[in-house]
């Protein structure tokens, strides 16, 4: 129940703040926009939901023990996956401001 609390929380947040409690934490050091956050947000909501279903099959499924010894590295094997797996999914666009400070006035932006 402690995966489904942390993802009510996420989707709570993300409606009562501007940008969402992701956003809160991260938001300064990796300067993306608002629908980025938006989509990590749910994203990160999803993860923890099926981190609860996962741990709520394998414990009907299996013996004590066995659920008992998963337990601890399911959430570890799901977090992993998600740290590979969604950045792909993310369109990572560069922040305006970012760009404008790298890039110098006048150097032609590659696709423009």
């Amino acid at each position: 129940m402690l995966w489904i609390a942390f993802a009510v929380i996420i989707l709570l947040a993300q409606a009562a703040l501007p940008h969402g409690l992701v956003h809160t934490l991260w938001g300064k050091r990796l300067n993306q926009g608002a629908v980025f956050w938006r989509k990590l947000s749910f994203a990160t909501a999803a993860l923890f939901v099926c981190l609860a279903i996962v741990s709520i099959v394998l414990a009907q499924v299996l013996s004590f023990e066995s659920w008992l010894r998963i337990r601890t590295a399911a959430p570890f094997a799901g977090l992993l996956l998600f740290v590979l797996v969604i950045p792909r999914r993310l369109a990572v666009q560069p922040h305006p401001t970012l760009e404008a400070a790298i890039l110098p006035s006048g150097v032609p932006v590659k696709g423009s």
